[in-house]
């Protein structure tokens, strides 16, 4: 079944089983465990070790199962000024004005979209124009689509390659909107499985903090609205087993440092002696001249607010690249520590993502209502779990509709 319209069934025959994954982007463990969330629905919650690297990492590895060295997705902007799809940039680069203007960086990613019909999340963020042109965005195809990471193969791809019917949340609408559709392909009850990507949680996470109002609502509102569309599938399925996790948690910020004014403070010259991006928790540089490759790691090393992280430690994270696509040297900031200014954060947040796996603060969250249910160690083995899920809903034999709406089955898990 097409991943975004779910067909009515008129047989009086519906599913036995149905699988609803819903994924938090950065709703962390901590969160799940000191605000109210799911009581009395949840069997069991446990919480998960995160993957190292950007937001655009961890859905990718969701939906894979894999790590960025093997998916490819490690952080948004990769140096690639032969390929980048920016190069109309640098004519509107030398107009001041238009840099800063967010309407003509709107105006410019929908253009960019349009000429190389990109599908994923594209954005340009802070970025300056006239950096673009010597990077290339690594997200071009909607991670929902068949096929977009290629040759690793996707949960979508299980779906279809399994005949298994399913609905998934489309990038382009908002969070409401998605649940709303997600919630009408359950009440037509004619998948096997649904996926709910809730991305915009660590919008406000950023902006007010973990202890805020608005986070406590934003909480509160997700509880709401899985509980909505729970009740919704049971009145559909004889089984419903619901799966709600997330890929890391914030942590508070209470130190800034800025290290684009300390890297000027060298003797070397940005894109003369090296290029660098520079994110809230982490910079990226290449070495373009071999005085500058002897001594940038010696002097980040020397800096107080942040770890040179080595060829050994990103490899035991998987997100070791031979070819250096994602940067020669990885600046990671400490634990609280955010470097502003950045070419990602219009403001300075108060809570970031992306510090080391092991960060207190950082766990990612499982919660589930199948009390059977070994949790995951790592978002990393979230996506067997999934698969397994939803070959066991599947394959359940079908019921006649006058036995749909019992309660689900919360021990059954395979």
């Amino acid at each position: 079944m097409d991943s975004t319209k779910a067909t009515r069934r008129k047989d009086g025959v519906m599913k036995n089983r149905v699988c609803i994954f819903v994924f938090c982007q950065s709703l962390g463990w901590d969160l799940m465990e000191r605000l109210p969330f799911l009581d009395g629905l949840a069997a069991i919650r446990a919480p998960m070790r995160p993957i190292l690297g950007s937001s655009c990492a961890t859905l990718p590895t969701v939906l894979t199962g894999t790590l960025p060295a093997t998916h490819k997705h490690f952080a948004w902007f990769y140096y690639s000024p032969v390929s980048t799809t920016f190069r109309m940039c640098k004519f509107f680069s030398y107009v001041p004005v238009l840099n800063r203007s967010r309407r003509v960086r709107d105006n410019l990613v929908h253009a960019v979209r349009k000429s190389f019909g990109i599908t994923g999340r594209l954005s340009i963020f802070n970025m300056p124009l006239r950096y673009l042109p010597l990077f290339d965005f690594v997200e071009k195809r909607n991670l929902f689509e068949p096929g977009a990471l290629g040759e690793v193969r996707t949960l979508i791809d299980f779906f279809k390659d399994a005949n298994i019917s399913y609905f998934c949340s489309a990038p382009e609408h908002s969070d409401m909107e998605n649940a709303d559709a997600i919630s009408e392909a359950l009440r037509d009850g004619g998948v096997s499985a649904a996926f709910w990507h809730l991305a915009g949680t660590d919008q406000i996470l950023a902006r007010r903090g973990t202890g805020s109002s608005a986070s406590r609502g934003r909480v509160a509102w997700i509880d709401y609205k899985i509980r909505n569309i729970y009740e919704i599938a049971c009145r559909n399925y004889r089984q419903v087993n619901l799966v709600v996790f997330s890929d890391s948690g914030v942590v508070p910020i209470y130190d800034v440092y800025d290290l684009k004014s300390r890297l000027e403070q060298t003797r070397f010259s940005h894109l003369q002696d090296y290029v660098a991006i520079i994110e809230p928790t982490m910079a990226r540089f290449w070495l373009l001249t071999p005085m500058c490759r002897a001594a940038m790691a010696r002097i980040l090393s020397m800096l107080a607010c942040g770890t040179v992280l080595s060829k050994e430690e990103l490899q035991k994270e998987g997100c070791w690249f031979d070819d250096a696509r994602f940067g020669e040297i990885i600046f990671l900031a400490n634990p609280g520590t955010v470097f502003t200014p950045n070419y990602m954060n219009w403001d300075l947040p108060v809570a970031a993502r992306g510090y080391h796996p092991d960060t207190p603060g950082m766990a990612a969250g499982i919660v589930s209502n199948i009390a059977g249910l070994a949790p995951p160690a790592s978002v990393a083995e979230v996506y067997a779990m999934l698969v397994r899920l939803a070959a066991g809903a599947a394959h359940s034999a079908e019921m006649p509709l006058a036995a749909v709406g019992q309660k689900s089955d919360a021990n059954w898990y395979g």
